[in-house]
């Protein structure tokens, strides 16, 4: 995150997210462990709904702080959010809540779970 100044408007605030080979390595590996773990989930006979909305949220959490952002991005996660919980014939029907951007909350909290607290309390259970 930066603020630079920027005469004479005032402010200029704006987000710059590394594109780096190293960094894509990194988060293909991390991803890749994710969506494995969410397919696991997934899988077992008996499905856990917290755990698997856990592995969901957390690969929306790394698409928010891999990701370029622009709104369309950030929809595209979103979007891809619902998706995964739609795959398995859950409907998620509660709206994001006023003043609250799911985005933001992947990319201001620095942990998967401080991501998942801040919106299992409107989300879940889905």
């Amino acid at each position: 995150l930066t603020l630079q100044g920027v005469a004479p408007e005032g402010f200029e605030y704006s987000i710059r997210t590394p594109g780096t080979p190293p960094r894509w390595k990194e988060y293909d590996e991390e991803l890749s462990y994710v969506f494995g773990e969410l397919t696991k989930a997934i899988i077992k006979e008996e499905r856990d709904l917290n755990e698997i909305s856990d592995w969901i949220l957390t690969l929306t959490f790394y698409w928010y702080n891999f990701m370029p952002l622009a709104r369309g991005t950030a929809a595209c996660g979103y979007i891809g959010l619902l998706g995964l919980f739609l795959s398995i014939d859950i409907e998620i029907e509660a709206k994001v809540p006023p003043k609250q951007q799911v985005d933001w909350e992947g990319i201001l909290n620095p942990h998967p779970r401080l991501f998942i607290d801040a919106l299992k309390h409107w989300m879940y259970p889905a």
